[in-house]
């Protein structure tokens, strides 16, 4: 489990005199993942990040701590923009963490900037066809659980955000043939999103979102989507010692609105983060699940 506590990028660190290396190097947008879409994100389909025009490259909005009493967030032009706290369990979020206890292996490098995998965490849809060939080799008695689970939020913008949070568990399977990890994760259409995107297409090229669906159960028919647990990309930054997630990686979470966006400490976003987020990105050990060959 991580050490150090984990936030989010500060309004002076984004649009600051002296903002971040990183947000010089690569800018203030951020793309989004399928599972972040899944949990109530909403992608931009006309804005992506400069070095990817795929499906995958398409950027969000994501919750930043402002330095007043607004709520703010970066939004998918990559410009600061505020919003309600009514809606801002559509807020995606990028993780920060001091990198003081990570090892830091670089992988790749973008306009300077050095990017490094660290933890895990379901990120994109399976495509068709892993679907239908996952689908078979479950027959087969190939998928079991690795005993790890995944703590979201089923609290929705149709509910009001004083609500408590409110966790389901997201149990994580393997393929024994490789040890490929992935979760079964439920789409669930919101009315906020309705109103702007009636479906939605997720980076394996299919739409979801077909039914208004509001809780986490099997009672009323929903898009169950396979969903790939794979290593997080982040971003290094030497000079204040914190990885910054690469991409928009959850969502679901908000500030609650008798808080004040100076009180970050106190909201949703923060007691997720380091109760829960910390915990779930530490890979699961399925080594003695997958078949000797």
């Amino acid at each position: 489990m991580i050490k150090n506590k984990v936030t989010m990028l500060t309004e002076e660190q984004i649009f600051g005199i002296n903002r971040t290396k990183i947000i010089n190097e690569m800018g203030s947008k951020s793309a989004i993942t399928d599972f972040a879409v899944i949990l109530g994100a909403v992608p931009n389909m006309d804005f992506h990040v400069s070095y990817d025009d795929s499906l995958k490259g398409r950027t969000g909005c994501y919750a930043i701590i402002s330095s007043d009493k607004h709520i703010k967030c970066v939004d998918a032009k990559g410009e600061m923009n505020w919003y309600s706290p009514y809606s801002s369990r559509h807020m995606g979020i990028r993780p920060v963490i001091p990198f003081s206890s990570i090892p830091i292996n670089v992988i790749n490098s973008w306009n300077g900037a050095k990017e490094i995998e660290y933890g895990e965490y379901p990120q994109y849809a399976e495509s068709t066809l892993m679907l239908n060939h996952l689908d078979l080799e479950s027959y087969y008695g190939k998928i079991v659980e690795s005993g790890k689970v995944y703590t979201v939020n089923t609290q929705r913008w149709e509910d009001k955000p004083t609500d408590a949070f409110k966790p389901f568990e997201y149990k994580e399977y393997v393929y024994t043939e490789n040890g490929r990890k992935f979760i079964k994760a439920i789409y669930i259409e919101t009315k906020f999103r309705k109103t702007l995107w009636n479906n939605h297409t997720l980076s394996n090229g299919n739409t979801y979102g077909k039914y208004d669906v509001r809780y986490y159960n099997y009672r009323k028919k929903c898009d169950i989507i396979l969903v790939r647990v794979m290593p997080i990309k982040w971003y290094v930054d030497y000079l204040e010692k914190i990885i910054i997630s690469k991409n928009i990686i959850l969502s679901g979470l908000g500030f609650n609105p008798s808080f004040e966006g100076n009180n970050y400490q106190d909201t949703e976003m923060n007691v997720y983060l380091n109760a829960y987020f910390a915990k779930d990105i530490v890979p699961s050990d399925v080594q003695k699940l997958v078949r000797k060959k």
